[in-house]
C-alpha cells in the first residue's frame, strides 16, 4: 500500500489496497493515521459489492468535482486577535438557517420530531484525535451566535467563511471511476459542484458515520 499526500494541507491518495479483501490491522492503522493527518483519503481503483452499486454509479465527462476546505489550516492562519475573539463563542445550529441562500428539502413530519429546533456548537472545535483547532461553521445551518446581535454575528460569520474557503485552504477532487473518498467533517467544509452537463449522470453513494459531540 502506498499513501501519497496530494497537497501540503489536505488530502492523500491511497493505492495498492483492495478494500473488498481482508484488511490487515497494520493497514487499518496506517489508513486511520493518514486520515487523521490529511483529513481526506482518496482510495483509488476500488470495486465494491453489491454489483448494483457499480451499475448505479456514474460520472460526467467533465466537471462535478468536490471541493474541500481545511478548516484547521484556516484557523491556524487567523490573526491571533481574531482567534482570541472567537475562542469561546457558541453558534446556534438549526436544520435550515434563515440567512442561507441555499434552501434544503422540507423535513417530513416524522423527521421534524427527530430533529431538534436548535443546538449549540463551538465556533472553534478541537479535533478529538489530533488536538488541532478548527473553525466549525456551516453557512446553511448557523442561525446566529449565542449572546451576540445579528448585526455583529453575521458579518463575523461571513468574514470567517470567506477566509476559510480561500483557495489556499482547498483541495479539489476530480472524480475517477473506482474512487472511494473519505473525508473528515470534524475539520472540513465540502461542496459538490454542479458545473457539468446535466444531460450526463453524476451518481455516487454516500455513507455518513455518526461522530462525537463537537467540543
Amino acid at each position: 500500500m502506498e499513501i501519497r499526500p496530494m497537497t501540503d494541507h489536505t488530502g492523500a491518495e491511497v493505492r495498492g489496497i483492495d478494500l473488498a479483501l481482508t484488511v490487515t490491522p497494520e493497514a487499518k492503522h496506517a489508513l486511520n493515521a493518514a486520515f487523521v493527518a490529511h483529513s481526506v483519503l482518496v482510495i483509488r481503483e476500488q470495486s465494491l459489492e453489491p454489483q448494483r452499486l457499480l451499475e448505479a454509479v456514474g460520472m460526467p465527462g467533465r466537471g462535478g468535482d468536490t471541493q474541500f476546505a481545511n478548516m484547521a489550516a484556516a484557523y491556524a492562519a487567523l490573526p491571533a486577535v481574531l482567534q482570541e475573539r472567537i475562542a469561546d463563542l457558541m453558534a446556534i445550529h438549526v436544520y435550515q438557517s434563515s440567512h442561507s441562500a441555499r434552501k434544503l428539502m422540507a423535513l417530513s413530519d416524522a423527521n421534524k420530531e427527530r430533529v431538534p429546533n436548535a443546538v449549540l456548537h463551538p465556533v472553534v472545535r478541537t479535533h478529538p484525535e489530533n488536538g488541532r483547532k478548527s473553525i466549525y461553521i456551516n453557512p446553511i445551518r448557523i442561525e446566529g451566535i449565542l449572546g451576540m446581535d445579528h448585526k455583529e454575528a453575521l458579518p463575523l460569520l461571513v468574514e470567517l467563511l470567506e477566509h476559510a474557503t480561500a483557495q489556499r485552504f482547498q483541495y479539489r477532487h476530480g472524480w475517477k471511476p473506482g474512487d472511494l473518498v473519505i473525508w473528515d467533517n470534524r475539520c472540513l467544509l465540502h461542496k459538490a459542484n454542479g458545473d457539468y452537463d446535466m444531460a450526463q449522470k453524476r451518481y455516487l453513494y454516500r455513507v455518513m458515520l455518526q461522530g462525537d459531540v463537537p467540543r
